[in-house]
């Protein structure tokens, strides 16, 4: 099953990898890259060996170890560049420019994207689909920090893209009074993407639905869905086909960011499906729950418990994003 929902993923990320794939093509940067290539100077970047850049806004730490008994997971070391982090698995935001564990079960690895990071993906997954340029794109946009991605699309046959016959859409998210991400009208040849496409923009980083303020198309207001994902602080926009013409904006009202990683409720679903005592359970989640400052608590943790890595699963989830 999660080797089936990894081979959906891939396809899901189709968009985002032919653009890379193109980047490599005409900049000579590879789809995957060893961490000192962005950070030649920094001693980390080179002891991180199996961690690395997958395109230009993904960092990804394989797991090569096998689960921790009981607990259920298995543990990576990883390496945060200076910055805001998210996991687009789990939805945990992370503080950067240290050194952590990260536990994951056997569902999925750390897949990371910064703060201001935009993700083109698609839902379309069949194989006719494999074979045109997708009828609906999947953006996922995180806040924390202006960001701006170009895709591009070609006919899927050709070696015309060498003589620069494409199509491009630059994509920005800009935040300030008001915090807009924006769809630019295609430009190039036009004619390679559908007429018409339809969108889920996913702005990850908000606190609720309300956050959103308005949609517009070429300046109009339109009517979009919209929905929220508590667990991923995500909100969702479903908006309807439109020209590839046209320009549209999502605009969410800053007020609403949130760094909050509802870290009571992880703790819990954690310690749920751990194979470990009820008594330490409740010990645990009580001293999670207990409202004492996170250095008490941390120290408490690791004098509670024998297991480091039942400790360390934890700090991982009490120490992931604080605010300075």
């Amino acid at each position: 099953e999660v080797m089936g929902n990894m081979l959906r993923d891939r396809h899901r990320m189709i968009p985002y990898l032919y653009t890379m794939n193109y980047r490599n093509y005409k900049e000579n940067m590879p789809l995957i890259s060893p961490m000192y290539y962005e950070w030649p100077e920094t001693e980390e970047a080179y002891q991180m060996k199996n961690q690395y850049y997958f395109g230009s806004s993904l960092m990804v730490a394989p797991i090569t170890s096998p689960r921790e008994k009981g607990l259920n997971v298995a543990k990576v070391r990883v390496w945060l560049p200076k910055g805001l982090w998210y996991d687009i698995y789990t939805g945990m935001m992370y503080e950067g420019d240290r050194v952590l564990d990260m536990y994951r079960g056997i569902e999925n690895i750390p897949v990371l994207a910064p703060a201001g990071g935009i993700l083109p993906f698609t839902d379309e997954i069949s194989a006719v689909q494999a074979e045109k340029n997708p009828d609906s794109l999947h953006i996922m946009v995180y806040a924390g920090r202006n960001g701006e991605f170009e895709l591009y699309e070609d006919d899927n046959e050709s070696c015309d893209y060498m003589e620069g016959v494409c199509c491009t859409t630059r994509m920005t998210y800009e935040e300030g009074k008001q915090d807009v991400f924006t769809i630019w009208p295609a430009a190039g040849r036009t004619g390679m993407t559908p007429s018409e496409r339809s969108y889920t923009v996913e702005m990850t980083g908000f606190r609720d639905a309300d956050a959103m303020k308005s949609m517009l198309v070429d300046g109009e207001q339109v009517k979009a869905e919209v929905s929220f994902d508590g667990r991923k602080k995500s909100v969702m926009v479903k908006i309807p086909a439109t020209g590839t013409e046209k320009k549209i904006e999502v605009t969410l009202d800053p007020a609403f960011r949130t760094n909050e990683n509802d870290v009571k409720r992880r703790c819990f679903e954690f310690l749920n499906q751990a194979e470990i005592g009820f008594q330490l359970k409740d010990r645990l989640y009580s001293l999670v729950n207990s409202g004492r400052p996170l250095q008490a608590i941390l120290t408490e943790l690791y004098s509670s418990a024998d297991d480091n890595n039942l400790c360390g699963a934890l700090a991982e989830i009490l120490t992931a994003y604080s605010e300075k």
